[in-house]
């Protein structure tokens, strides 16, 4: 299954920093390692579905790091890869959660339904 040295590289990059930083948040990443490996269809290959899964598990772990951050300091000014937010992070969660529902929506084939949707509006 997904390890941490699958999703720090990935995870790193989303949020525009360095592995090490990245390493800081070790617990977050196993946290969504571990969601994902629930969610596992019975049957489904881990390995075969290796590079979507880890781009789902990176892509929940920005998100998370995004929230926390925006809960750290609301009024900060913040910056992820090629994107930045001054005093307005809303922008930077609104491009979190697309990542986070990308990911997950493409590794669909692989992961159970447990209730989410995903799907555009508007």
């Amino acid at each position: 299954m997904l390890e941490l040295g699958d999703i720090l590289p990935l995870f790193s990059s989303m949020a525009g920093i360095t592995q090490d930083e990245a390493l800081e948040y070790d617990e977050l990443i196993h946290k969504n390692i571990g969601t994902l490996r629930a969610r596992l269809k019975p049957g489904a290959d881990a390995a075969e579905n290796r590079v979507k899964l880890a781009m789902a598990a990176a892509a929940l772990c920005f998100y998370d790091y995004v929230l926390d951050q925006i809960v750290k300091d609301p009024q900060t000014s913040f910056q992820a890869g090629e994107i930045s937010a001054s005093r307005n992070l809303e922008q930077l969660l609104a491009v979190a959660k697309e990542y986070r529902d990308s990911f997950l929506l493409a590794a669909q084939d692989c992961m159970r339904y447990d209730g989410f949707i995903f799907e555009s509006v508007g």
